[in-house]
């Protein structure tokens, strides 16, 4: 047993999706052991509050990075120029970003926060969010070589630099500005670091030139609808909620959403790890493998789905303040979200591969169109439950389909 554990751990892959769930885990657990603290010192109208600008700063994110690091990824192993096409997606930035400071411009003009946030920290979010874009460049690039210890230690870096910052902060009666404060300064640290971890492994600063510029710019726009349809679940959820409802109702739906991202920090762990693994199954053409590893994850989606919403009662009795007690009712509803958004996440990687991104963004972007206007209308009789069945139902018409074209894709590959 023991020689048999030493041998996988020997094999490349197998110790860096070990290190990419562990790293992810703990990452992402840091911020989880903390929300005790949380509840106990905001509000759910402060944390709703919080939510809102998470929301914001994930919009820039998807404008300034625009699907430059997937493209990255997915022609990393085709290129050999590999400098040279890094270079490539950095050097879009300059015209990414120009773009979000329009969009900025024109959120503050017609006051859409419905969190009324100071135009300070809404310019604010622009900057986070080119420090972000700039750090999932140079994790895609680490990924793509292999370096999931640097991948994982700047993630538990990021989380646990952002969660004393906020403690700190909160602890000095910041509220919900301790976590802006917290956000900005982590992010141009943990940027920093990125970029020196980028000059240790390359050993050169990427050749930036616009070889490839216009073909990634291509890429995202076909993607940029499938990215808009993530925020268009996630933002206009909560936006729908602090509209029509309350910003503490989106505190309480925040809260349960938050701890269902177990779900989803162990699935985007397994994705980041198997994605380049995926990629290169795929180019020597191991069809059936490839499809078979991913049901296999699928089914351990489902399984810490079920264990997470069975334990509900006993997380909020343990670890949660009484003020956030009507969130309870909400997580198992959450985990069925989490489960069809990792499903969704996971066969996305095919359509990658294929080149059907305009097929992948046409089903996202309007199955979250769907879900958008059902709950628009469903909101107003159904309240927060009304929004997350429209998320449920919406989600799993895109796995669905996502997973037929997969299968399509395939056998067109297969008889090519």
């Amino acid at each position: 047993m023991f020689n048999s554990l030493k041998q996988k751990w020997s094999n490349r892959e197998n110790r860096n999706v070990l290190i990419y769930m562990l790293s992810d885990l703990l990452a992402k657990g840091i911020p989880f052991l903390l929300i005790p603290f949380y509840t106990l010192y905001l509000t759910p109208e402060q944390f709703g509050s919080i939510a809102v600008f998470n929301i914001i700063v994930e919009i820039m994110i998807i404008f300034i990075v625009m699907g430059g690091n997937t493209y990255f990824r997915v022609e990393y192993f085709k290129s050999k120029q590999q400098s040279s096409l890094f270079g490539s997606v950095f050097i879009n930035l300059a015209v990414t970003l120009p773009i979000a400071l329009l969009l900025m411009f024109l959120f503050v003009l017609f006051d859409l926060d419905p969190t009324q946030h100071s135009a300070f920290w809404l310019y604010a979010a622009v900057l986070i969010a080119l420090t972000q874009s700039i750090i999932l460049l140079v994790l895609a690039f680490l990924q793509c070589k292999g370096q999931a210890l640097y991948v994982g230690l700047l993630n538990l870096l990021s989380a646990a630099v952002s969660g004393i910052f906020t403690v700190y902060f909160l602890s000095l009666e910041y509220f919900d500005e301790a976590r802006y404060i917290a956000y900005l300064f982590t992010s141009i640290l943990i940027m920093c670091i990125s970029l020196f971890v980028y000059k240790r492994i390359n050993r050169n600063w990427p050749k930036l030139n616009i070889e490839q510029s216009k073909p990634a710019l291509k890429f995202g726009l076909g993607v940029l609808p499938h990215a808009l349809s993530w925020w268009a679940r996630t933002g206009m959820d909560r936006m729908i909620i602090a509209k029509f409802v309350s910003v503490h109702q989106v505190g309480l739906y925040s809260i349960a959403a938050q701890l269902s991202l177990i779900v989803i920090v162990f699935s985007n762990a397994v994705n980041q790890a198997f994605t380049p693994k995926i990629m290169k199954m795929l180019s020597e053409n191991q069809f059936s493998q490839t499809v078979l590893l991913c049901f296999k994850v699928i089914f351990g989606y489902m399984i810490i789905c079920i264990l997470l919403a069975l334990s509900a009662p006993l997380i909020f009795d343990l670890l949660i303040d009484v003020k956030f007690e009507q969130a309870k009712n909400l997580l198992p509803l959450m985990c069925s979200v989490a489960f069809f958004q990792a499903t969704v996440t996971l066969f996305s990687n095919f359509l990658y591969f294929f080149k059907r991104v305009k097929l992948l963004s046409s089903i996202t972007f309007c199955s979250s169109a769907l879900h958008v206007i059902l709950a628009w209308f469903l909101v107003g009789n159904y309240g927060v439950n009304g929004v997350i069945g429209s998320s449920i139902a919406t989600y799993l018409l895109s796995s669905i389909l996502i997973i037929i074209f997969s299968l399509s894709s395939i056998k067109r590959g297969q008889n090519a």
